[in-house]
């Protein structure tokens, strides 16, 4: 059975409600804390369907910057298919249609759009599942629902914030202290993690290494992880419900046109490139469609020039 997994959120919980921790300083950074006990542990992410909405500018669209796996392209509602790729996915809805006129290219630099040269497409793709939480503005991921895992991954901050100084009642570097050794406490976490959380099944590594030997690697320099496979009897599409976009701002400006296909006012959320939240003013954009006046993009207005992404929701 593929691996079960729980809000990242657990470990805060652990950390705040269990080990006392009275500095919040670290919460921000806990995505990295909980990647590198991925890495220690040998697990990977849980993955999930996404989509953004980017431009295309001189006929090349860029990738999301958070993707893994791209999926398919769509422009107008309608199939954009690849000379050099066949896309992992195709549309689940079998009478999307087919572009006669339009096909895209991968390479390292972007994805060429044959047939247009400036305008809106909408990439579908997989990436990490992870959620934001509003008050710190922290992009967490969701893990292996695994107590050993999330102690390890409790120990992991705790390691760090003790590197740099933070003193805690109970936990130390006291050599050969297994109970109080912070060290020695998130070793040990590791290795019982390792041997809780149940390895990659035949078809998953089957699975995994057409997609590390597929052609689409040579066109990228970003390596693609496991995500799309371990755990994808728990993967959340978040396509299909219609109600979330992520658009990203790859260029600082003090305004930020997130357009969408909602047909009703959703509500925003935008975060830097660290993921940290940013606030603006935002207001609805309205185009006439058929004759009602109907909010097609959101505009964000901040004080001075930034980048980063927003979340879209209905």
């Amino acid at each position: 059975m593929p691996i079960k997994y729980t809000s990242g959120k657990a470990v805060l919980t652990k950390l705040v409600i269990n080990h006392k921790v009275l500095t919040t300083e670290w919460i921000p950074n806990i995505g990295s804390y909980i990647q590198d006990v991925l890495d220690d542990v040998k697990c990977s992410y849980v993955g999930a369907h996404y989509k953004q909405i980017l431009p295309v500018v001189n006929g090349i669209l860029a990738y999301p910057d958070d993707y893994d796996t791209l999926e398919y392209i769509t422009v107008d509602n309608a199939f954009v298919r690849s000379n050099n790729y066949g896309f992992t996915r195709l549309p689940s809805d079998i009478n999307l249609p087919v572009f006669a006129n339009m096909t895209c290219t991968l390479s390292s630099s972007g994805i060429k759009m044959n047939g247009m040269t400036n305008g809106i497409a909408t990439i579908y793709y997989m990436a990490p599942k992870v959620e934001y939480d509003t008050i710190s503005g922290a992009i967490i991921p969701f893990i292996p629902d695994n107590n050993n895992f999330i102690d390890a991954c409790a120990y992991n901050v705790l390691r760090e914030l003790m590197v740099n100084g933070y003193v805690h009642p109970t936990f130390n570097f006291a050599p050969n202290n297994r109970f109080t050794n912070i060290v020695l406490l998130y070793e040990d976490s590791v290795k019982k993690a390792r041997n809780a959380i149940e390895p990659l099944t035949r078809d998953a590594r089957y699975a995994i290494h057409n997609i590390l030997n597929n052609p689409f690697k040579p066109f990228t320099n970003k390596l693609i992880s496991l995500s799309a496979f371990d755990g994808i009897d728990d993967i959340i599409e978040i396509v299909s419900t219609a109600t979330y976009l992520k658009f990203t701002v790859k260029i600082a400006s003090t305004t930020w046109i997130i357009p969408h296909g909602f047909k009703t006012e959703p509500s925003v959320q935008t975060y830097d490139t660290f993921g940290k939240q940013i606030f603006g003013t935002s207001s609805n954009v309205y185009t006439s469609v058929n004759g009602i006046n109907t909010p097609t993009a959101v505009q964000i207005i901040f004080g001075e020039a930034v980048n980063g992404f927003g979340i879209l929701t209905v």
